[in-house]
């Protein structure tokens, strides 16, 4: 199963900090690599989503939950990043718009 096309409104890229540091008694700091890896985190909003674009979400989301990890194609870059869901999906309806769902930041996590 593919992660569905969806209309992305903003992508934020964060990438992890890999590095650790202590203070020592003598005031200096000791530094080094925590990870080999500097993972990424996707934050994403959709704009606006209609009812098929929030069905096919939660049904790749129910597949997947938190814990599998699928290919996603950036947008941004066209890169294929292999990532997983931080958290599950949230999703709200606006008197605004009646027909339409908003999806917004949810995050995909390098694995």
């Amino acid at each position: 199963m593919s992660f569905p096309e969806l209309s992305y409104k903003q992508i934020s890229i964060e990438s992890e900090d890999i590095g650790i540091s202590s203070k020592k008694e003598n005031g200096k700091v000791i530094s080094r690599k925590k990870f080999t890896k500097a993972r990424k985190t996707f934050a994403i909003t959709l704009n606006i989503a209609t009812e098929q674009h929030k069905a096919d979400l939660e049904t790749f989301f129910n597949e997947v939950g938190t814990y599998l990890t699928f290919s996603w194609i950036n947008p941004l870059d066209d890169i294929s990043y292999v990532v997983r869901f931080e958290k599950p999906l949230t999703f709200s309806k606006s008197s605004d718009f009646p027909n339409y769902w908003s999806i917004s930041n949810f995050n995909l996590v390098e694995a």
